[in-house]
């Protein structure tokens, strides 16, 4: 397994539902890759993902629910952009200890078992204080060997 260390491992955008076929087709376009679709109805979401590129893009779905009230918010406040930014880490509960340490609140480890690249994918997240108006996880993210597509010159 391989992990992305002291550097950004993913981005997410956040989109309305009604505009989301449409970014998800200028990402494809412009960034060259595919997104694959998935339904996130435990937490109120559509997802695209291609997490070989670190790419995601995320829209609450059309039913408002205690599940997507937050992501709602985020839209109404923000409108569509960067949603957040997973940074990796080398030690997950170390970090979160480091933080605590000076003061910093760091969030639950979020559950992804039910996330469909679980067979490629072992995310390890966890929510940390917003950094330049962004969403901030500390990742410790395993990728199965062949996920990653890392050239050298």
């Amino acid at each position: 397994m391989r992990k992305l260390v002291n550097r950004v491992d993913h981005v997410a955008y956040i989109c309305e539902y009604a505009n989301i076929a449409a970014h998800v087709a200028e990402v494809e376009k412009v960034l060259d890759i595919k997104l694959e679709h998935f339904d996130r109805t435990d937490m109120g979401l559509v997802v695209y993902y291609n997490m070989a590129a670190g790419i995601e893009v995320v829209a609450p779905l059309p039913e408002r629910s205690a599940a997507n009230a937050g992501f709602y918010a985020r839209l109404e406040a923000q409108g569509e952009g960067v949603l957040g930014v997973v940074f990796g880490v080398k030690g997950l509960d170390d970090h979160k200890a480091r933080l605590e340490a000076m003061g910093y609140p760091v969030g639950d480890l979020i559950d992804q078992a039910h996330s469909p690249w679980r067979e490629k994918v072992t995310l390890r997240q966890r929510p940390v204080p917003s950094l330049v108006n962004c969403m901030m996880l500390l990742g410790e993210n395993d990728y199965a060997d062949d996920m990653l597509d890392i050239a050298q010159s």
